[in-house]
């Protein structure tokens, strides 16, 4: 199944129903956009009966009926192609792509499947996610003409799918309200069945393989069965798949010299094995040409194909990843790598783009967090003016409800217990220029803290702890360059030791942002009147530093995101 390892983000408060409708209603992003209701997904919630399984939403909206069938944060798959709607997901929602007709959903693994399509298009969706869904089951909610459809049926049959109604109601109490009467659909995909007189349940049975039916229909190997109209048809149908993303533009920027390499080097593949399978069945056996091993290939040619390309596009995420502490980048870049089964295409690179905007938002404050209280220890901080109590290092060490420990900030100096260590051993693969990884590793972290707050120590000049030389008990310095006069200033000093610890002394300036931040994002600190009050600074001191935490805007992704090498 599809997985998602990622920190533990805060999400903003979302918008209500009715207020999300107010973005698209009216607009060319609306896409008929008609919210599922409490009471339909409460009934495929009952008849599902899993909490905690995977599911892909076709057409998800803002992502509230995800965040309502399951409460796995790592089971919310989508995909959608309005953009507001997508700036409204909850950061646990992982995009899998935008428009439906350029997603193919054969290697997109999840345990269930829901959309409540465009009405206009219904027979187009539910046909293509019966055929390609990879999943146990598909939840659907469509008009009840869906009976009358040939397309529809022939999918089912091409699953050997069962279908069940679970429920007929409409939208009249909805909130966007509409006539229309629908069913609620369960597609099984892995229905029990009786074969060669053993009953095979859904849990056991690994159904059709949706790769298989994608495969026979779009080329043609058993040439003695298929007329030459069938090919001249399916051979059409395999040469727009290249033209699916739409019109390409000739500038020379990333995303398009990718996507339009990424469609060249697939229509070559398509066109190779349509060639192949024009030729006589006769003459395949007879150069030993086994049908299997050709769909084997082809998967295998497809999946390597855009796993490279999204390798590449994500390697030019640096705007991002420079801005992330180690544990956040390791994740950051885990749910980035969870997306390459994605089609590669332009809509869907400028989508993802947008959703890691939003995502390394989030990371930059709740790594601010865990660096200061990594940092924090009962020597180490300064309780505010109206906090009179003294908390002892065994409360800090052991306690269990740290979260009562509140409304301090960091001193001046402060000794970091455990957070690396000298290591001059020549056995140790663990150490670097004389100190641990674990010390280079959280120096590093602090140093994206500070970059993230204003002070930048990103120029050659400024010397990162890899490029030091580490003993015991000797003092190094690390710089950032000045905003206002460009001068090169002490960010802070460290001594390493023996022992693990490492003692550091803070510029005043930087230490007062981190201060104030944390003060502000922990809810200790409401407005700048308060916090000079509580720190004993002043207030233009303290507006200066308010709200420097760096923040990616939303708008104009590509120029903002991605670099070109």
């Amino acid at each position: 199944m599809l997985s998602l390892n990622q920190a533990p983000i805060e999400q903003e408060q979302p918008l209500s129903l009715k207020q999300i409708l107010s973005l698209v209603s009216g607009t060319p992003e609306d896409y008929e956009y008609y919210p599922t209701t409490e009471a339909m997904l409460a009934t495929v919630k009952e008849h599902c009966a899993s909490d905690y399984s995977t599911w892909l939403d076709i057409g998800a909206g803002a992502g509230h009926a995800l965040m309502s069938l399951t409460n796995n944060p790592k089971g919310r798959f989508a995909i959608e192609k309005s953009t507001p709607l997508i700036a409204q997901m909850d950061h646990s929602v992982v995009l899998l792509g935008t428009d439906f007709a350029e997603q193919t959903l054969i290697d997109l693994p999840t345990d269930y499947v829901f959309c409540n399509p465009p009405y206009s298009e219904f027979e187009t969706f539910l046909t293509r996610i019966i055929k390609e869904a990879h999943a146990r089951g598909v939840y659907a909610i469509v008009p009840s003409r869906w009976k009358a459809s040939k397309s529809v049926q022939r999918a089912i049959e091409l699953r050997k799918a069962e279908v069940t109604v679970i429920d007929s109601t409409d939208f009249l109490n909805a909130p966007r309200s509409a006539r229309a009467k629908v069913d609620i659909l369960f597609i099984d995909l892995k229905p029990s069945r009786y074969e060669n007189g053993n009953l095979y349940n859904r849990y056991h049975s690994k159904g059709v393989d949706p790769f298989n039916v994608w495969f026979e229909e779009t080329f043609k190997f058993n040439c003695d069965k298929k007329t030459e109209a069938e090919y001249v048809q399916q051979a059409s149908r395999a040469s727009s798949l290249k033209d699916r993303v739409g019109e390409l533009s000739d500038g020379h920027d990333l995303v398009g010299n990718l996507v339009q390499w990424y469609e060249k080097e697939l229509g070559h593949i398509c066109e190779n094995y349509h060639t192949l399978s024009g030729l006589d069945a006769a003459v395949l056996k007879e150069v030993g040409v086994d049908l299997e091993s050709v769909k084997e290939a082809l998967k295998k040619r497809i999946s390597g194909l855009k796993h490279l390309y999204w390798n590449e596009f994500f390697s030019n995420f640096s705007k991002i990843t420079d801005t992330l502490t180690a544990s956040s980048r390791e994740a950051f870049l885990a749910r980035l790598q969870d997306n390459r089964s994605i089609d590669f295409t332009r809509r869907n690179c400028h989508a993802i783009a947008l959703q890691c905007l939003k995502v390394a938002n989030c990371y930059h404050d709740n790594q601010l967090l865990d660096v200061f209280d990594d940092l924090a220890s009962g020597a180490s901080v300064v309780n505010y003016k109206s906090n009179e109590r003294t908390f002892s290092k065994r409360e800090w060490r052991w306690s269990k409800t740290r979260e009562e420990i509140t409304h301090y900030g960091l001193d001046l100096r402060v000794i970091a217990d455990n957070r690396g260590a000298i290591n001059h051993s020549r056995y140790s693969f663990d150490a670097q220029n004389g100190l641990d990884k674990s010390g280079h590793r959280f120096i590093g972290d602090l140093l994206t803290v500070a970059n993230n707050l204003g002070f930048d120590s990103t120029g050659p000049e400024h010397l990162s702890s890899t490029q030091k030389h580490w003993d015991s008990n000797v003092l190094h310095e690390f710089t950032y360059t000045c905003s206002q006069t460009g001068e090169t200033q002490t960010l802070f000093t460290v001594r390493a030791f023996m022992k693990g610890s490492m003692h550091f002394k803070f510029n005043q300036k930087f230490l007062l942002a981190m201060n104030v931040t944390v003060g502000r994002l922990k809810g200790w600190l409401y407005d700048t009147a308060q916090a000079s009050s509580e720190l004993n600074v002043a207030e233009t001191e303290i507006a200066q530093v308010w709200d420097s935490t760096i923040k990616f805007e939303l708008n104009g992704v590509q120029t903002a995101l991605l670099t070109t090498k």
